[in-house]
């Protein structure tokens, strides 16, 4: 959505809402993380509909990126754009997401359009 800073309150709620459900979904369908996390804590997604509800989920801490580094990912390593040369990179999603990349950051190559600065 064009200019969602200029909206109301409820609006860019609402707005947000929409991508969080989004993001869940994704998620469940690719993360092994994710998937394993939601089962085991339960989760039904379908009933996270607002960012209030976002106290539902447990927070991810620095332990479980080191400990279950490759279940984050959403798709094959060898899909992978490498990002590991420490490089600040930004990169903008198809999912209109825009990432600043400091370190090490796995974004599936169909996704991801680098642009040159």
């Amino acid at each position: 959505m064009a200019d969602i800073e200029f909206e109301r309150p409820e609006v860019i709620k609402a707005y947000q809402e929409g991508l969080l459900a989004e993001a869940l979904r994704y998620l469940s369908e690719h993360s092994k993380y994710y998937q394993r996390m939601f089962d085991s804590y339960h989760i039904d997604i379908a009933k996270i509909r607002t960012l209030e509800d976002l106290v539902k989920i447990p927070f991810t801490e620095k332990k479980d990126l080191q400990l279950f580094n490759d279940d984050f990912l959403c798709c094959p390593k060898e899909k992978n754009v490498d990002t590991s040369n420490g490089t600040a990179l930004i990169i903008s999603l198809q999912s209109s997401l825009l990432i600043v990349c400091l370190s090490d950051l796995f974004a599936c190559r169909d996704d991801v359009v680098i642009e040159d600065s």
